[in-house]
């Protein structure tokens, strides 16, 4: 998962981490955590942050274990 663009995302929405994490349902240490990839990020809290932060390319950003042309 590239970090630094779920970082740039969260600002470029103008939100902070904490309200990121109300969002999502989770405590912002829980956010924390996952940001930090001492957690993983369930596939539902994926797909809730796309929406959140308008992610359009959920592949570039969050490593799915896809690669181009479509093989794994």
């Amino acid at each position: 998962m590239n970090m630094n663009l779920v970082r740039a995302k969260i600002v470029e929405c103008g939100l902070t981490q904490k309200q990121l994490a109300k969002a999502l349902g989770m405590s912002s240490n829980a956010l924390s955590r996952k940001l930090n990839e001492n957690s993983d990020f369930t596939i539902s809290e994926v797909r809730q942050m796309c929406r959140i932060l308008h992610i359009k390319d959920p592949v570039r950003v969050f490593d799915l274990g896809i690669e181009e042309g479509g093989k794994t």
